[in-house]
């Protein structure tokens, strides 16, 4: 049990050892995608794969450690509980399945090609020509990794929709950041009740490039 307990305490270090890792990697990181995957990174370990250790350590010490029979039930029984409260209240399973989404999503638009795609729509505009579509995806493919902070201001968000030739529809929810020629992209799956999101993007003269082509993303400056 003493070095049950004790691997409980220790194990909390690894957080904490995390955190300031990642902070002085963000202080020194130049490039805002890497941060920002970082960040998520983080924010995913913290939520799924730390816990599963936790319990998983917790537990076989639990079997292995010599103390009495009902002593280690109990502590194990204890595990259990406590496990299956943070799986129903913080479905680590649910960030699993999101965040592999979200590398996916990321992987879909930095490899995007303009062949690739039949048309692009946003809001009420269909863009079907090669020469409308190519410096779309050339912006699309410059997108980076983005964690959005509070009390940042980003213009009137609107829809925008790839059809790919493998007809594939990916929707986009784009707006423009204040004061730069750059957009933040969100991935978003239509729902019944709604929409999940799919992972955001920093997106790098994605406004202009869409100016040229008929279309004006609002900014609140």
């Amino acid at each position: 049990m003493d070095k049950a307990l004790k691997a409980f305490k220790a194990i909390l270090v690894i957080p904490a050892i995390l955190a300031g890792l990642f902070l002085i990697y963000s202080f020194f990181s130049k490039f805002t995608g890497v941060s920002g995957f970082a960040a998520r990174f983080f924010e995913f370990f913290l939520g799924t794969v730390f816990y599963f250790l936790f319990f998983l350590i917790a537990a076989v010490l639990g079997i292995t450690t010599k103390t009495a029979i009902y002593k280690r039930v109990l502590f194990l029984l204890l595990v259990f509980v406590m496990a299956s409260i943070f799986v129903i209240t913080q479905s680590p399973q649910g960030k699993v399945t999101r965040f592999y989404d979200e590398i996916q999503n990321h992987k879909l638009l930095n490899n995007l090609k303009a062949s690739d795609v039949s048309f692009i729509a946003v809001e009420d505009i269909f863009l079907t020509q090669s020469e409308q579509i190519r410096p779309i995806v050339t912006a699309l493919n410059s997108s980076t990794w983005y964690v959005g902070r509070r009390g940042e201001c980003i213009g009137k968000e609107v829809q925008m929709v790839l059809v790919l030739q493998t007809r594939q529809v990916v929707h986009l929810q784009i707006g423009q950041f204040c004061g730069e020629d750059a957009a933040m992209l969100l991935f978003v799956q239509p729902l019944a009740s709604g929409f999940a999101s799919g992972g955001e993007m920093y997106v790098p003269k994605l406004p202009s490039v869409l100016k040229t082509q008929g279309y004006e993303l609002l900014s609140d400056d």
